[in-house]
């Protein structure tokens, strides 16, 4: 005869299990994108996969803030450098960043592109074949993370990630062990407007005038 769990193990394993209906739940409400905003931004482009486009000017801004724009160092290998955009959208920053980085510093590099958008996955890979760009890009809802997004970043090789998301994603559980765990595996970070409140000790360079920062483990702002 089995004996009967009891009420506590019942209460803790009924708390998780709401827990998690509430986590989904509370994504895919249909306002889910900006009702926790006071504003709409540019780039909104619908309840399916609302996204903010970020303009040239933060662009390159990220780029020197994380040292993405440097000539390589005489004597010094050139190391393959993959950037990350977790929530790409249609591609267009990713982009226009190796772009940038090709004509500023002839380093290899290269990009990942996250979205949980298909219809934007398939337009950012065009436009990548279009401008000339090296690339791959996943569609996959990084905000549930059911296949375990860490490792397969890890299969990319990435060694920067460029971080766009509002304070309701980075929120969440899943995001937040996602950061973390690249963080402390040597992914450097840049956080745009919005940070994350777990990388807080990890801060190690900022530039207020474009609202960015960079997260490195086991370093800290000089």
């Amino acid at each position: 005869m089995t004996a009967a769990p009891s009420n506590q193990y019942m209460a803790v394993e009924e708390s998780e299990a709401l827990e998690h209906v509430d986590d989904i739940t509370e994504w895919h409400m249909p306002t889910f994108a900006f009702h926790d905003l006071d504003y709409i931004p540019s780039g909104y482009s619908g309840v399916l996969a609302p996204y903010i486009e970020t303009g040239p000017g933060t662009m390159r801004a990220a780029a020197t803030l994380m040292h993405l724009d440097l000539a390589p160092q005489p004597g010094l290998s050139n190391t393959q450098q993959v950037i990350c955009d977790l929530g790409c959208g249609d591609g267009e920053f990713l982009i226009g960043l190796l772009r940038h980085i090709t004509k500023t510093a002839p380093l290899t590099t290269s990009g990942f592109g996250i979205d949980y958008n298909a219809s934007l996955i398939a337009t950012a890979t065009l436009n990548a074949v279009a401008a000339g760009e090296k690339a791959h890009w996943l569609v996959y809802d990084f905000n549930l993370d059911e296949d375990d997004l860490f490792t397969q970043i890890g299969k990319e090789g990435v060694t920067h990630m460029f971080v766009y998301l509002i304070p309701k994603q980075l929120a969440l559980k899943t995001v937040k062990s996602l950061l973390m765990r690249l963080c402390e595996s040597g992914v450097m970070i840049c956080c745009h407007k919005f940070q994350p409140a777990c990388l807080g000790s990890w801060k190690t360079a900022s530039n207020d005038l474009m609202d960015l920062v960079v997260y490195e483990c086991g370093k800290f702002e000089e």
